[in-house]
């Protein structure tokens, strides 16, 4: 399933990409709005780094079966 999942996320990640590079932004606030699609690599992306944090907090956060004991 995991490597299921994987191919999904790249057979959208490359269309979404290329399908992006042009399209013009000229209404951008900061620099990073005039990126060819920036929007597309930043939304991919932060799922991904927000699941990775988790799971370095449920390791530091990891407890002992008996810790309140």
């Amino acid at each position: 399933m995991e490597k299921k999942l994987k191919i999904i996320f790249f057979i959208a990640l490359v269309p979404s990409i290329l399908i992006g590079l042009p399209v013009d932004n000229p209404y951008g606030n900061f620099f990073w709005h005039n990126i060819p699609s920036v929007d597309v690599i930043f939304g991919m992306i932060s799922p991904l780094v927000i699941i990775g944090a988790k799971n370095i907090v449920a390791l530091i956060a990891k407890r002992e079966e008996n810790f309140y004991d």
